[in-house]
């Protein structure tokens, strides 16, 4: 069946002739797979992304009110000595464990400078909890951990 054929017969006809049906079903199966394939990737991309198995619009909101919180703890880190008082004001802003997880997810992994001619020490690159084990001494974590507990966290 030629084009023209298509044309007077129209789509129904056209579709019932044998070379138009093995073809079809053959297109049918490749789409069918192609878009499965891209649905399973975009939703497990998402799954992984807000980290909470789907949904997520909770978390994502939540993630985004911390957002703030880890850039002021990042600058408190960053660069030559460590604001400890803005690391701790940050903490007791937390008034729940998913909110601790959330800081934790908007933190994410960052490099924390040591100083741009600070020789003797090296940047330092994780994240939250590895950052503020780096950077705090023993009582200053010790100080972190009693802000935490509140919450039922310890770093």
């Amino acid at each position: 069946m030629k084009v023209a054929d298509y044309l007077v017969l129209g789509y129904s006809e056209y579709y019932k002739t044998n070379k138009m049906k093995s073809q079809s079903k053959k297109g049918l199966v490749t789409t069918l797979v192609v878009v499965g394939l891209g649905a399973a990737a975009y939703f497990l991309f998402f799954r992984n992304k807000n980290g909470s198995g789907g949904g997520g619009g909770s978390n994502a909101e939540l993630d985004a009110k911390m957002l703030p919180m880890a850039n002021a703890i990042f600058d408190a880190m960053n660069g030559y000595g460590t604001g400890n008082d803005a690391i701790e004001n940050q903490l007791e802003k937390l008034t729940s464990k998913s909110e601790w997880d959330a800081l934790v997810r908007a933190f994410g992994t960052r490099t924390i400078s040591s100083g741009m001619w600070n020789i003797f020490q090296a940047d330092f690159t994780g994240d939250l909890v590895s950052c503020l084990n780096d950077e705090l001494d023993s009582s200053e974590l010790e100080r972190a951990n009693q802000i935490l507990s509140k919450i039922g966290v310890s770093i």
